[in-house]
């Protein structure tokens, strides 16, 4: 089949006329990348919640995880500008502020997301201290049981990741003064646990906790955690409820809100992606809220919460959310509360 010059022309401007306004949608289509956890498949709640709103969001702007090992490495890449984007949790955030408040100066809360529960576990039999060990069994010594967070004042408590960070925070703000040590894995965490190397293993994360949702009834137990007056600059009040440990019954403990952050952006370009991510994650929340299997942290998330962090005022989109006032707590009452020891 022959065709003339002109509808030889026609057809070529038809195809690209196809191509280029497919090459222009992807040139222009928002895409951030977040500093998040260590996976969905290893149990990471914000690996797993990144995931979930990645799907929501998907026909909006594009969201890819950076893999890490949790808060205190997602909050040096933001601060290092290796991401855009992080998930901090709030009492690391403070904490940095104290140490030295212009390395976090310029970053800013986009949204408030869960709350992440402060486990303390403790195996459940008795611990017996001295005495004399003959084939296997202890003859004499004092007998100690852990029954709550203050009976570990001054003994070994260990923790991974940003639970350290937490770990020694409590440990000031209850003057309790436990010895905090650091372990690279939950599961190395776990056999030192078993072991008595440590007394209790602090876990921090929106519940269920996966590896505490695994534990059994038999061999550990949650420890209350009440806080006092220092802590509530900080922390909230919560409960653990666990169908495995305590028989299923609450547990008193404390929580801190997991917060997505950003540092200060200059272009337009990058604003208008936070603010479409921002806004995405507001118009659907409450279909990933009530979507059957996502995250139970996302029941935790509120809409309208802009946290205790400084808020990123971002160019306004077509959201029709509306976002309420932060709950501020003064910067004077984070530092005095935070009379931390520098490490």
């Amino acid at each position: 089949m022959k065709f003339h010059k002109h509808q030889i022309t026609i057809m070529a401007f038809l195809a690209a006329a196809a191509v280029f306004p497919a090459l222009a949608q992807e040139k222009s289509f928002p895409s951030v990348e977040i500093a998040g956890g260590g996976g969905a498949k290893n149990g990471s709640t914000y690996s797993t919640m990144l995931g979930e709103l990645a799907s929501a969001c998907s026909q909006e702007i594009s969201i890819k995880e950076r893999t890490t090992t949790g808060g205190v490495e997602n909050l040096s890449l933001v601060k290092e500008n290796q991401v855009p984007l992080a998930i901090v949790p709030f009492d690391l955030l403070v904490l940095a502020k104290r140490e030295n408040a212009t390395s976090v100066a310029s970053i800013k809360t986009i949204v408030s997301m869960h709350q992440e529960e402060v486990h303390f576990v403790a195996r459940s039999d008795e611990k017996v201290e001295g005495g004399r060990t003959i084939l296997g069994r202890t003859f004499g010594g004092e007998t100690v049981v852990f029954n709550r967070a203050e009976d570990l004042a001054n003994r070994p408590v260990g923790a991974v990741g940003g639970a350290v960070k937490t770990a020694e925070i409590l440990s000031d703000l209850l003057r309790l003064k436990f010895t905090v040590k650091p372990f690279p894995t939950n599961d190395a965490l776990k056999s030192a646990l078993e072991q008595g190397q440590v007394d209790a293993a602090i876990f921090v994360a929106g519940q269920p906790q996966s590896l505490v949702a695994k534990l059994s009834g038999d061999r550990f137990k949650l420890l209350p955690l009440r806080g006092n007056a220092d802590t509530a600059a900080v922390y909230t009040a919560t409960k653990l409820e666990y169908k495995n440990l305590n028989g299923g019954r609450p547990v008193d403990s404390v929580s801190s809100p997991a917060l997505l952050v950003a540092r200060t952006f200059r272009s337009k370009d990058m604003l208008n992606n936070l603010a479409v991510l921002r806004s995405c994650f507001l118009e659907n929340l409450a279909n990933i809220q009530d979507k059957p299997m996502t995250h139970p942290s996302w029941q935790t998330v509120k809409g309208e919460d802009k946290g205790r962090w400084e808020w990123y005022d971002l160019p306004s989109t077509n959201s029709s959310t509306a976002v309420s006032a932060p709950r501020a707590v003064s910067t004077e009452t984070q530092e005095k509360v935070l009379g931390l020891k520098k490490k």
